[in-house]
């Protein structure tokens, strides 16, 4: 015997009768782990990629690891620490100056970083321009094409072609920043 009318779903419903559309706990909750999940296999598979060597869950959760390629780039050894902090003080500067002059961010989806925060009046907006113009100087002197790879690198962050001039640029933005004794 057949039954009739159309068959029922098992979902919470509203008063209206329509599906809910809010999720329960354990349903959101789900969610998160399956995308963590996600995010540790893609971050093994990337590292795999690169070494040849599998890594643990443990070091895939590390934060190094995210989307910026200055810490995948420390995490790999191929720059120093110094390097790292002195790209990551690059993008402050650089960060400070865009929001100073009132420039949009420089992609769709860029990462609110370190530097973004308002300009409160004109004397902070000049010191802001003076400190990047410094780092400007201080970086492109060092290499042109250095400082062009440390804006790909620290402000678009995409992954550098020119590894080389990349060290020697983040050398002297470090070396700027009083990181390091001296930059080779």
């Amino acid at each position: 015997m057949s039954r009739r009318g159309r068959p029922r779903h098992q979902k919470h419903r509203e008063p209206n009768g329509r599906p809910q559309r809010k999720r329960t706990r354990t349903e959101e909750l789900t969610q998160i782990l399956e995308t963590q999940e996600v995010v540790l296999k893609a971050r093994k598979r990337w590292v795999f990629n690169e070494t040849g060597r599998m890594i643990s869950d443990k070091e895939a959760a590390s934060p190094l690891l995210g989307d910026d390629p200055l810490g995948r780039l420390l995490w790999l050894d191929r720059i120093t620490d110094d390097q790292h902090q002195g790209g990551n003080e690059f993008r402050r500067l650089y960060n400070r100056h865009r929001t100073a002059i009132g420039a949009p961010k420089p992609f769709a989806k860029c990462p609110d970083t370190p530097g973004m925060e308002p300009v409160l009046d004109a004397d902070d907006k000049a010191r802001r321009q003076r400190a990047w113009a410094d780092m400007q100087r201080e970086v492109e002197s060092s290499s042109h094409l250095g400082y062009r790879e440390a804006l790909r690198v620290c402000v678009l962050w995409e992954w550098p072609d020119d590894l080389l001039h990349l060290r020697t640029a983040l050398d002297a933005a470090a070396k700027h920043m009083g990181l390091c004794e001296a930059a080779a």
